[in-house]
């Protein structure tokens, strides 16, 4: 007769099992050793085009009268960059704001309203870099009130970046067969390849512009290598711009031989 009121227990086992991942690829039956590197190359280039990015900002306690103050100051600074051999093309409304402007101050239970703000913003492509300091300052003179960005370009970006990519992805084979070849093994083939960013900076610190409001949007900045002087008593050099380019590349890998033969 089988006791009553009693449990019987049965002991419990956890199993952890450890994965280990091994540079392997299954490939029908075997299984291919690789090995994977990143690359990366950065070109640095002597920038041909500035990109000036102005700002004007009006108030008024007329919302009529603040956009009439904004938009005859953008007219007259587009007259002054036509002036100055800029085509219509290369001029652009980049940001455009019309509000009103509140005191929330304590003492006022209900917003007061102060006046009326409008601000535009007008980005200037010029592609000659000399004199473009002039043109800064007779914009600053003539209604422009926030120099946001003075920005340098290349007009070969494209050819720069396909040497930049070439250059990281033979960065990307050198490291992998000194890699390989400090463990006695070597790469053939890449079985698959990656590209990660391929950029481009540039950086202008436009602080030392006087006579009006002056600000810089911040940026990655390279700008350590002398470029061409400019015009103006300033003597302005813009140094050069960065182009970067990385890749990610898999090889297959194998024993013996001498590193790179493939």
């Amino acid at each position: 007769m089988k006791p009553t009121g009693m449990k019987k227990w049965y002991p419990l086992t956890l199993s952890i099992i450890a994965v280990c991942s091994t540079n392997t690829l299954a490939t029908g039956e075997t299984e291919t050793p690789y090995i994977t590197v990143s690359g990366e190359a950065e070109v640095r280039v002597v920038p041909d085009i500035v990109v000036l990015t102005l700002g004007v900002e009006t108030t008024d306690d007329e919302i009529a009268n603040a956009r009439r103050i904004n938009a005859e100051r953008v007219k007259k600074l587009i007259a002054l960059a036509q002036e100055s051999g800029v085509e219509p093309r290369q001029i652009a409304t980049d940001f455009l704001e019309i509000e009103p402007v509140y005191d929330y101050h304590d003492g006022h239970p209900q917003r007061k309203l102060l006046y009326y703000r409008a601000r535009i913003t007008l980005a200037i492509t010029l592609d000659k870099i000399e004199g473009f300091d002039d043109l800064v300052v007779s914009a600053l003179e003539n209604g422009a009130t926030h120099i946001h960005q003075i920005q340098f370009r290349t007009s070969e970006l494209r050819k720069h970046r396909d040497r930049a990519r070439s250059l990281a992805i033979r960065a990307a084979r050198e490291k992998a067969d000194a890699l390989a070849g400090e463990l006695g093994q070597v790469v053939s083939r890449p079985l698959n390849i990656n590209e990660g960013g391929s950029n481009w900076w540039s950086w202008y610190g436009s602080s030392w512009w006087g006579g009006g409001r002056v600000s810089t949007m911040s940026q990655n900045s390279i700008m350590n290598a002398p470029g061409p002087g400019i015009g103006g008593e300033e003597g302005i050099a813009p140094g050069t711009i960065s182009v970067t380019a990385s890749v990610s590349v898999r090889f297959e890998m194998g024993p013996g031989g001498t590193p790179g033969d493939h």
